[in-house]
């Protein structure tokens, strides 16, 4: 989705195989496609509900493709390849994949982060507290020239085409400049939302090149790398499947695996995420997530909202195969996301911060 602040506009889309969900990056002024999305009608965010209604698929158009309500581009919600799995995800928190692959980022300090799209416009210091300990912005810088150094950054490569396309910014900004201030933990993400239209859309075979040209280079010095984010539609696993298949050497080389999941049910969320680390065997990031509803009713309550974020974390703090998670977000205007969501009060962090903090 697009986020527009006094000195940034960013934008992320995430498509779900259930849900229209919005996320953010990196442009300015561009409307964000999305193609078809599967709209399923949830109850509400409450942790061990998993009742719901399947809907028709829809198709959305160029204006409606920004989030369900036309704000932004769709985040995406649970997976339909995971109904298989539901109980067993819940049962497996900490159990499944237990051991980790051991490798961390310089400068790791702990699961929570942002993703930030305020460039200066709001404080971080004050955001990057408690538990929170590092951060992206969908480009390859943070934005701004006063970002903190001393947290974890993960520059971005987002892609070469699309609303946030940075190319020529990660040749400058990272792969020519690698021991840049904001470049001094070695950790680099890859792609943005490759399975979808509007984002960083891309096949297999063209991100193999993209990242053997740029990321390749990095990973061969060292540095922590986290491969191309998708959107949970189906199609992000199918997507992943052909990568391994087409471009094992840098699939292989990945550190770990960027993920993106916007729907209301922990339990179903529980289930996408520990389906990809059984299908890779790689660690996981789910560096956007959120409890919200793109069907345009039945929003989440901010007690639902609270009550998955709760069952969230305290599933991906025990399982040691998830790396790290970001909330979405800490936004004045959050683009077409569930308000409840939202981790500020003016510029100032609030409640639901504190407890994600926490």
């Amino acid at each position: 989705m697009k986020f527009l602040t006094s000195s940034l506009v960013a934008a992320a889309l995430v498509a779900s195989s259930t849900l229209v969900a919005a996320s953010p990056q990196d442009v300015s002024g561009l409307a964000l496609n999305h193609g078809s999305a599967h709209l399923e009608k949830r109850t509400s965010c409450k942790a061990g509900s998993s009742k719901h209604k399947k809907h028709k698929s829809k198709k959305n158009s160029a204006s409606s493709a920004t989030k369900s309500a036309g704000s932004k581009a769709a985040k995406s919600s649970g997976t339909s390849s995971s109904s298989s799995a539901s109980s067993s995800a819940s049962s497996s928190s900490s159990s499944s994949g237990a051991q980790g692959s051991g490798k961390k980022p310089s400068g790791y300090k702990s699961k929570a982060g942002l993703c930030w799209a305020n460039a200066g416009g709001i404080n971080i210091e004050p955001f990057m507290s408690g538990t929170v300990s590092w951060f992206y912005s969908w480009g390859a810088w943070p934005k701004w020239d006063s970002a903190p150094t001393d947290s974890l950054f993960f520059p971005m490569l987002w892609g070469d085409s699309g609303p946030g396309a940075n190319l020529d910014d990660f040749k400058k900004r990272v792969l020519n400049d690698q021991n840049g201030k904001w470049n001094k933990h070695k950790a680099v993400m890859a792609m943005n939302e490759v399975n979808q239209k509007g984002q960083a859309k891309m096949t297999p075979e063209h991100a193999c090149s993209l990242m053997r040209e740029n990321i390749k280079p990095l990973a061969d010095k060292g540095w922590y790398v986290m491969g191309p984010s998708t959107t949970s539609a189906p199609d992000g696993l199918e997507w992943y499947k052909e990568f391994k298949s087409k471009c094992a050497d840098q699939f292989n080389s990945l550190d770990a695996i960027s993920l993106h999941f916007y729907d209301t049910t922990a339990e179903k969320f529980k289930t996408y995420v520990q389906n990809w680390i059984d299908t890779f065997d790689k660690d996981v990031w789910i560096t956007e997530m959120a409890c919200t509803n793109f069907n345009g009713n039945d929003q989440p309550s901010a007690s639902d909202v609270k009550s998955f974020m709760t069952e969230t974390k305290q599933w991906m703090d025990s399982n040691d195969r998830v790396m790290g998670y970001a909330w979405f977000a800490a936004l004045q205007s959050m683009q077409g996301v569930t308000q409840q969501n939202c981790l500020l009060s003016g510029k100032e962090p609030n409640a639901l911060f504190r407890m994600y903090s926490s």
